[in-house]
């Protein structure tokens, strides 16, 4: 699931979601939370393992609606997930630090390094998606 404002984060998470097809995962499940209610976000997360979660930044934290979607998984704790973070900014960040913050609440496994991009997205910086991609399997 993730939250962008600008573009930017959902050409990460479209290029992460390439990156784990390209290792060979069938059923990946793409939420941008501002088009999809938090209910059907949710209803996925129960039905899978690994859960990444990408946020750009909003007000030194993270998107309203990304915050919405972790307020509701932090009451409903869901157990036994895999999971990593991403995000994009362009000035001061904060919306993987607050994903961050978020995760730190969980009972959930971290498979990778929360990985953050300034400004636009592009192939020569996008490099750190590869380890989320190799370990969410």
């Amino acid at each position: 699931a993730f939250a962008s404002m600008y573009g930017n984060t959902e050409k990460m998470a479209d290029y992460l979601a390439r990156l784990i097809a390209e290792r060979g995962v069938k059923n990946i499940r793409i939420f941008d939370v501002s088009k999809t209610h938090v209910s059907f976000i949710i209803n996925e997360i129960w039905k899978y393992k690994g859960v990444i979660l990408g946020s750009s930044a909003y007000n030194a934290g993270m998107h309203p609606m990304m915050q919405h979607l972790c307020h509701e998984l932090e009451g409903l704790n869901p157990k036994n997930k895999n999971y990593a973070l991403f995000g994009s900014y362009s000035w001061s960040g904060g919306g993987v630090k607050s994903l961050i913050s978020f995760a730190d609440k969980m009972t959930w496994n971290k498979v990778a390094e929360p990985f953050e991009i300034m400004g636009v997205p592009d192939s020569s910086k996008m490099g750190g998606l590869s380890e989320i991609a190799d370990n969410i399997l």
